[in-house]
């Protein structure tokens, strides 16, 4: 043991000296990272890139060898992308146009995907009778002069939908609220985090269109950079994601004094209360709690650039490899073998003990494990229907009151449907319970195949069934429901007599309005409009709104 440990100490001594020598050599390029960094946003000083600041305010950027100067959008300036090409700034913001760009040969690399989701959306006066996209037909939309390549996620929905674009009547957008309020134009290009609170001070009423709800779901305020200046400046780069990053995750759970930074020393047009409200709204959009900031993925990229394939603004392949960048490849060093030597000589050390710990131990991880199945399945048993599968009636009631709360809160659609089994004690009357348990089990089938996972089905009563259906505008949830009706008329349940089982379900449709305070009160229109269903003979929708 003693020669084991003399050997580690020679070993640590050697990687201690290499450690030391590498980082005589890393001192010129330190010094070199000294340069002024710049960094040009899309838009002015405001929430939407406040993490960008606070990596400034709090050191984030200056800790990483960083001089980072932050290029607000003025009139005289071209666009980001130009901006950084042309090489006036290193890195920039951009939408998820960006692999257009790459796409068309410009040598971009997106670096982090600050919003996971657009917040661009059709803003509509709420006494319109705009209800849906395919409403927008034949009316006056205002949008940016080039709306179809900048604005593709708000155009995108309706190729989806089997609409032509050519009988969309556009107008350049004035940017103004005014436009909309007086009824120049009947739909308005806007962002969802910002014209909203405008509205709302003015106690106008007002719909949104998202695209989101017609599948459509873009990344935004991409950081990026070009794919020489992280073939020249790798560590650089890397540096200057990280900060950035650690500056995002830090505004976001530091809201008031981000607000007080932006109030203070950038931002002159907003006031406090339109501040917290854009930063609410954006922390919807970037979804820090379930996804890492910055987070992108290839998968969802590549789905991006179909959309605009689809829309005729992407002709020919990407390279994935060199737009998306890699930062677990950037910077890396070579291997010291002395220290890396010393460090097996430990881990065999540690192994040894860990070995011995592990053999004393085995019997009390397994009873931790299977103490965890348990808790697992008491909490599943706990949620969860035992016959359908689906959330019972506590959990569902538990779940819907949240997204109540959030469509409420952020001014977001929200779906509801109940559906009941018709004459279901026919059923079981005539082939037996087993049947009638069989049918309930179907309907949970058919949810599994029609629905999100963004849905939420739970079985409320005997034969009564609820799903709510969050970002979903009401024309949408009535066609979800339509096609739930369609799968449930179609099932044949096996029986014991010649023939199978054949039902049909009746449905309530709802939506959350704005006069609604509690869930309470969409549950009962639901519930009436699902009477009213059975009422009419049963197998048939009907909306309540």
């Amino acid at each position: 043991m003693v020669g084991l440990q003399s050997f580690a100490a020679r070993g640590l001594h050697s990687g201690v000296v290499g450690v030391l020598g590498l980082l005589l050599a890393l001192v010129p390029l330190l010094a070199a990272a000294d340069d002024t960094v710049k960094l040009r946003l899309r838009w002015v000083p405001q929430f939407q890139f406040a993490g960008y600041y606070m990596a400034l305010e709090k050191g984030f950027y200056r800790e990483a060898g960083l001089d980072v100067q932050i290029i607000p959008s003025a009139p005289e300036l071209s666009g980001p992308i130009d901006y950084v090409l042309t090489g006036q700034a290193e890195f920039g913001i951009a939408n998820s146009g960006l692999v257009r760009e790459r796409a068309a040969g410009k040598p971009v690399v997106a670096l982090a995907a600050i919003g996971q989701h657009a917040p661009a959306v059709w803003l509509v006066r709420g006494d319109s009778g705009i209800q849906s996209l395919h409403d927008l037909v034949g009316k006056r939309l205002m949008s940016i002069p080039s709306g179809l390549s900048e604005s593709i996620e708000l155009f995108a929905p309706f190729v989806l939908e089997g609409i032509d674009l050519d009988k969309l009547t556009l107008l350049p957008t004035s940017y103004d609220l005014k436009s909309l309020v007086n009824g120049e134009t009947d739909a308005l290009n806007a962002y969802i985090t910002n014209e909203p609170f405008v509205l709302l001070k003015q106690n106008v009423d007002f719909r949104v269109i998202r695209p989101r709800s017609y599948g459509v779901d873009f990344y935004s305020d991409i950081l990026f950079t070009t794919e020489a200046y992280v073939a020249q400046h790798p560590e650089r780069v890397k540096a200057f994601r990280e900060a950035s990053l650690k500056g995002w995750r830090y505004a976001l759970t530091h809201v008031d004094e981000s607000i007080d930074v932006l109030l203070d020393k950038y931002v002159t047009d907003r006031s406090r209360e339109h501040l917290q409200f854009e930063a609410d709204s954006l922390r919807e959009l970037i979804d820090p709690d379930v996804i890492a900031v910055g987070h992108m993925n290839p998968g969802r990229w590549q789905h991006i650039a179909q959309l605009h394939q689809k829309m005729g603004l992407i002709k020919g392949p990407l390279d994935w490899q060199r737009f998306l960048y890699q930062p677990e490849a950037a910077g890396a060093k070579p291997v010291d073998y002395r220290l890396l030597l010393s460090v097996l000589a430990l881990a065999l050390l540690a192994g040894v003990i860990a070995f011995w710990y592990r053999h004393l131990n085995a019997r009390l991880r397994h009873e931790i494990i299977e103490r965890t199945k348990m808790e697992q399945q008491l909490r599943q048993l706990a949620t969860t229907d035992w016959l359908s599968g689906l959330n019972n009636r506590g959990h569902f009631f538990a779940r819907a009151s949240d997204e109540f709360e959030r469509a409420n809160r952020y001014i977001r659609p929200l779906g509801l449907m109940l559906l009941d089994i018709d004459w279901f004690k026919q059923v079981n009357d005539r082939y037996g319970h087993q049947v009638g348990d069989a049918a309930i089990q179907a309907i949970g089938e058919v949810f599994n195949v029609v629905l999100r996972h963004s849905d939420i089905a739970g079985r409320v009563g005997g034969e009564e069934f609820a799903v709510l259906l969050p970002e979903t505008e009401p024309e949408v949830a009535a066609q979800v429901a339509e096609r739930i009706r369609e799968a449930v008329a179609q099932c044949e349940i096996t029986t014991s007599q010649a023939e199978p089982c054949r039902i049909t379900i009746s449905i309530g449709l709802t939506a959350f309005a704005s006069s609604d305070d509690v869930f309470d009160q969409m549950y009962s229109r639901a519930d009436k409009a699902l009477y009213a269903a059975k009422a009419n003979g049963r197998d048939q929708i009907q909306l309540s709104l």
